[in-house]
């Protein structure tokens, strides 16, 4: 056994009596020799062998060269030391016992990484892989007030991430142990804190925040300084009010986005178009400024602006949102579209967009047409497919962005009959809707013979019965028909329409009338148009429904007065034993 003497037990000795020394002698040998004779526990061996104990440390993958590693040894405080090679790789020989090994990796930027575990060496040990956690980058605020600023930081990549820990001191030796914690996040994605509580005005503080995984590994981001100035009010009143068009708007939005971080603030203006947000940051920011009407039609600008005082806009304006009504012609393959003109004074193209679905943008649409002219309102989609829904949505813009949308119209492609009521079903009997009776030549009643009824027809329940009437005494000819109105706002220069319809005929004494004709004419005889005119001489067989068409070229249209369908007959006077039915009246645009 191994005898040493500390140097202050042996002064001690020499301060005793010869006799004393001889007794604490004796018995000192006495216990050194009775120490001689038990047996060593295992545990209280001491083994000269070394153990290799190895690993490999990464973040994301990534290799980490140059990281610290140091292994305190707990019942003897002895510390071996050691750092990363290139590739990740550390190695280090210790002698048996309990360790606490440390990782730790401070980088260039200011940020670090650090893991601390116990392990317990009583053979080689290689741990494959030891995953750090990425250290957050901490954004450099703009100089603090001293009622408050927002810092904000990345969000941690970690796939164990537990909890961020935000802690500050006066010094930029900042860490778990130094500083003070003022904030705890345990939602990944809550990245921004706002400092506001005990702040001197021109001190200067210091910041990092920690992020910790589920295993205890730690990642500290860089220092942030921060020094409080108070020649600035840090904290403002924003107001103002807003015009849509000329008229003071309620219900629109207004946002301020701060460019230097991720603060916001948002409200609403009330019933006097005015709006109102306390304690703004001062800064610069991102003013955003839009109205949106229940049909989603809306108008909205965006500007940068900066604010250093409390202040009052009140050159608000935003331009009318276009209104994209229901359009005037559907026909075919055809969709005109006409929209509310632009009040924008930057006005510099008007954009159509055109989808399948409902949420159709300037994202989900495509564009089928621009226009540079504010004035031209107005444009005819084609090429669709008859029976399909189709959406549309015009939006407004100056030379940097979209400043007004339209609502959204749906449409389905389909052939628009621009006779009402031509299939007679919007009455039962008497004469039909929207329909007149010419004055009859001859007749003893105008319009008797000519009704609804809904005993025959082509389609539905209805159709239009017409007999020529018994004529007066000495007449030799009876005339008689009806005709529909239509608007001349319903037709274009240059372009083709078909009239057809559907007539039934029958006879019991084998009658016919001189003829039976359609007629397509101006009440003003203005216009020019090609077409317009048939005349039937030759009828079907009795009870037999027979289809009827001709077009009609449009050169000009009309400015005056309004268009005409008629359909009469001309007969003798002897010629009265016969009847008409007519069926399914349209007139549609073909080109």
């Amino acid at each position: 056994m191994l005898l040493i003497i500390d140097l202050h037990f042996s002064i001690l000795i020499k301060k005793l009596t010869m006799k004393r020394q001889i007794v604490l002698l004796i018995s000192l040998l006495f216990i050194l020799g009775c120490g001689d004779d038990e047996p060593v526990n295992d545990n209280q061996q001491i083994s000269d062998e070394l153990f290799t104990v190895s690993g490999m440390v990464s973040i994301n993958d990534t290799p980490i060269d140059e990281a610290d590693v140091t292994l305190e040894r707990i019942s003897s405080n002895t510390i071996y030391n050691t750092q990363t090679d290139a590739s990740g790789e550390f190695s280090i020989d210790v002698l048996a016992g309990s360790y606490e090994i440390t990782v730790n990796k401070a980088f260039a930027d200011g940020t670090l990484v650090f893991f601390r575990y116990e392990a317990e060496v009583d053979e080689n040990i290689h741990t494959e892989s030891i995953a750090l956690p990425e250290p957050v980058t901490l954004s450099e605020p703009p100089n603090g007030h001293t009622d408050g600023f927002t810092l904000n930081w990345s969000e941690s990549t970690s796939t164990d991430f537990l909890e961020y820990k935000l802690y500050t001191h006066t010094t930029p030796d900042i860490d778990e142990n130094t500083g003070t914690l003022i904030y705890t996040g345990t939602s990944i994605t809550d990245t921004s804190f706002l400092v506001s509580e005990n702040l001197v005005p021109l001190d200067t503080y210091y910041y990092r925040v920690f992020v910790i995984d589920t295993t205890g590994e730690t990642a500290g981001s860089n220092v942030v300084e921060v020094t409080i100035d108070n020649s600035l009010p840090s904290l403002v009143n924003v107001s103002g009010n807003v015009f849509v068009g000329t008229n003071l708007s309620e219900g629109v939005e207004v946002q301020f986005d701060k460019i230097s971080d991720n603060t916001s603030y948002a409200t609403t203006t009330n019933q006097s178009g005015e709006f109102s947000i306390a304690n703004v940051q001062a800064g610069d920011y991102t003013m955003s400024v839009q109205k949106t009407l229940p049909d989603n039609s809306f108008s909205v600008r965006v500007s940068e602006t900066s604010i250093t005082q409390s202040i009052f806009y009140d050159d608000l304006t935003l331009d009318t949102p276009i209104n994209l009504p229901e359009p005037g012609f559907v026909s075919g393959n055809t969709v005109r579209l006409d929209w509310s003109q632009s009040t924008a004074n930057d006005f510099q193209e008007y954009s159509i967009y055109m989808g399948n679905t409902a949420d159709v943008n300037e994202t989900t649409g495509t564009l089928i047409h621009t226009e540079s002219a504010v004035s031209n309102t107005q444009f005819d989609a084609t090429g669709l497919t008859l029976s399909e829904t189709y959406f549309f949505r015009v939006y407004a813009r100056n030379s940097t962005a979209i400043i007004s949308g339209s609502n959204i119209l749906e449409v389905t492609a389909q052939e628009t009959n621009f006779v009402l009521n031509g299939d007679f079903e919007g009455n039962a009997s008497g004469i039909p809707t929207n329909w007149a009776i010419f004055p009859t030549i001859g007749a003893l009643n105008q319009g008797d013979g000519i009704t609804v009824v809904d005993n025959e027809s082509y389609e539905g329940n209805n159709s239009l019965y017409m007999q020529p009437l018994n004529p007066m005494p000495g007449t030799a000819l009876i005339e008689t028909g009806l005709s529909h109105e239509i608007g001349i706002n319903f037709f274009e220069p240059n372009a083709t329409y078909k009239v057809s319809f559907y007539m039934k005929y029958n006879t019991t004494s084998d009658m016919y009338p001189n003829s039976f004709q359609s007629y397509f004419f101006n009440s003003d005889n203005s216009g020019d148009n090609d077409g317009g005119f048939s005349s039937v001489s030759t009828f079907p067989d009795n009870d037999t429904w027979q289809y009827y068409e001709y077009n009609i070229y449009m050169l000009t249209v009309a400015t005056t007065g309004s268009y005409h369908l008629s359909f009469e007959i001309f007969a003798d006077t002897a010629n009265t034993g016969f009847q008409f039915w007519i069926d399914n009246v349209k007139i549609v645009r073909v080109n």
